[in-house]
């Protein structure tokens, strides 16, 4: 696939209009007792209550690592306008009762890869910071703490690598703390591991080692 073809697809991905049409992996969720209903948003169809508790529970959940990582620290602004890009997409999980569960936020976009990363017969160029490929990625996966650990993460997570596929991306990917145990065991469980553009794997391990995040990838190649 050449970077054209591949800006082609985020292209495509991101004038579609309804996202999760044709997906088999459902919509509801069974927790606590009550179903669980997920609706996917565009940040442009996003009530503003919905957009500002997203918010809120990021910071609650992580604004303690994000202080803790000298790297990033935290800042409601800016946190803000990550949250509020052109095609920033929201699935919000909902229990019957109105309380608001969780939600996952994403994106298709054009993300650098190592040529080891992806086999093909392909010749891979030498300028490898200017390879792209198209992926779905998930920047926030976040969830109420009494929904946690009841597999409302993992079920979000699959809606997302479906819609991934609908739409030919290449990779699902995302970014973890490196102190965040908790998150980086999940998603190991659902097959993720640390991509190639991971500080980890092509800085000197000293320079490595003071970035405070990993990006964790999986293939969603349908031949892979």
């Amino acid at each position: 696939m050449t970077r054209l073809d591949g800006k082609r697809l985020v292209q495509s991905a991101n004038e579609a209009d309804n996202w999760l049409l044709g997906c088999t992996t459902p919509l509801h969720y069974p927790t606590n007792g009550q179903p669980i209903t997920i609706t996917l948003y565009s940040l442009c169809n996003l009530p503003s209550h919905l957009h500002q508790w997203a918010f809120n529970l990021v910071k609650r959940n992580l604004y303690d690592q994000y202080i803790a990582a000298k790297d990033t620290g935290w800042s409601d602004e800016d946190k803000l306008a990550e949250m509020s890009e052109e095609h920033a997409m929201y699935l919000i999980a909902q229990a019957s009762d109105g309380q608001l569960a969780g939600f996952l936020y994403f994106q298709f976009v054009m993300e650098d890869y190592c040529a080891d990363d992806i086999e093909s017969g392909e010749d891979s160029s030498d300028d490898k910071e200017d390879e792209q490929i198209p992926v779905i990625y998930c920047y926030e996966l976040q969830l109420e703490s009494s929904f946690q650990r009841k597999g409302l993460g993992a079920h979000l997570m699959r809606i997302l690598e479906e819609v991934g596929r609908k739409y030919h991306m290449e990779k699902s990917m995302l970014t973890v703390f490196k102190s965040n145990e908790a998150a980086i065991t999940f998603y190991r469980k659902l097959g993720y591991d640390v991509d190639g553009i991971s500080p980890s794997k092509h800085l000197p391990p000293r320079r490595a080692a003071r970035i405070s995040y990993e990006i964790y990838s999986k293939c969603l190649r349908q031949d892979s």
